[in-house]
């Protein structure tokens, strides 16, 4: 993984641009370059918050349970 693949980390776990992709309707590495800087921002925040969101499912036992 290149450091420039990298757009954040959260608490340790690294936020990449091959994530894009789990974001609904935004394909993988398309255009994110192309992107405005706001549109950017929000593409990164989004996937902070998805990072976030599996923690704390995880915390509280959802990936135990059927």
């Amino acid at each position: 993984m290149d450091q420039e693949d990298i757009l954040a980390t959260v608490n340790g776990t690294p936020i990449t641009v091959d994530q894009i992709g789990q974001l609904p309707g935004l394909e993988p590495k398309t255009g994110f370059d192309d992107l405005p800087e706001d549109k950017k921002a929000q593409v990164i925040i989004g996937l902070v918050n998805r990072q976030l969101l599996l923690e704390q499912a995880r915390k509280e036992g959802f990936d135990q349970s059927e």
